[in-house]
């Protein structure tokens, strides 16, 4: 092959010392067309400079383009995850996993909290605001979502548009009561009504992306005469957003008592605290 101006070749060292007797696959183009050609070891001071090399038969690795390497690499690292997690693991992609087999039979007679305690806790709440003049108790999901409404972060994580969990005490049969409110965006409203609230009656109360979900779920409470309290570890901007929603009120962090109502456990909570607590043999 000459090295002309119509023949365009590229080089490329491999690294290794050139073993005497092996071949040069020498790739090259001529008008547009991809052509190969085989020459002995003894020519390999004759081929052109600008021209391109392949040792033990890879001359088909210079036709593959730069994304063609990344696809194989990547199909290559899978299936080397893939074999590694398939050997070190007892995971088997045809049977349910089951991580710790001896957690299995752990504390077999473990109940949830049932619904009776968290309507308990949401009462004692709203008796609590009722005493201190409160209008209502708001908290995103957290711990104290978890323990007065059953919403965990795990189940709704955080983000710029805030769901809110909303207790305010109202009259009802001669006795305090809580009523319980979610605060949503619109377009997530189908998807929080799936979360398991406990409440007799849970009012759903969602805001479209043009309006102020602060100011909507201020409008939902009766009345705001008194504080309203927020939950400790509330992102600050809602907290500003409720305090400037508001006229004539103070929006304030939860008081010690409130944070107190955590800290009694029921014997339900003590048997699940106990059990969390036990090393299985």
């Amino acid at each position: 092959m000459k090295d002309s101006e119509s023949q365009t070749c590229l080089q490329l060292q491999l690294g290794r010392p050139w073993k005497h007797g092996q071949s040069v696959h020498l790739y090259f183009q001529q008008g547009g067309h991809s052509n190969r050609e085989t020459r002995p070891e003894s020519t390999r001071g004759e081929l052109p400079t600008r021209c391109q090399w392949w040792e033990y038969g890879l001359a088909f690795l210079p036709t593959l383009t730069f994304l063609s390497y990344q696809i194989l690499f990547a199909l290559a690292a899978i299936c080397t995850t893939i074999f590694y997690v398939h050997l070190f693991t007892d995971i088997s992609f045809t049977s349910n996993y089951r991580p710790w087999p001896p957690l299995a039979n752990h504390c077999p007679g473990a109940q949830p909290i049932s619904e009776s305690e968290f309507l308990q806790r949401q009462d004692n709440l709203a008796k609590l605001l009722y005493d201190r003049g409160a209008s209502a108790y708001v908290a995103e999901p957290g711990a104290n979502t978890k323990y007065f409404g059953n919403i965990s972060e795990a189940s709704w994580h955080l983000s710029e548009r805030p769901l809110l969990l909303m207790i305010s005490p109202t009259f009802g049969e001669a006795a305090i009561s809580a009523k319980v409110t979610i605060i949503t965006p619109a377009f997530e409203e189908p998807r929080a009504r799936l979360l398991p609230v406990p409440g007799a009656d849970v009012t759903y109360i969602s805001w479209e992306e043009d309006e102020d979900p602060f100011a909507i779920a201020l409008h939902a409470l009766p009345a705001v005469e008194g504080p309203i309290y927020v939950d400790g570890m509330i992102r600050n901007f809602i907290a500003d957003g409720l305090q400037k929603a508001v006229s004539g009120a103070r929006v304030l962090t939860a008081t010690s008592e409130i944070t107190q109502l955590r800290e009694r456990k029921s014997p339900a909570e003590l048997d699940l605290l106990k059990c969390a607590n036990e090393v299985g043999g």
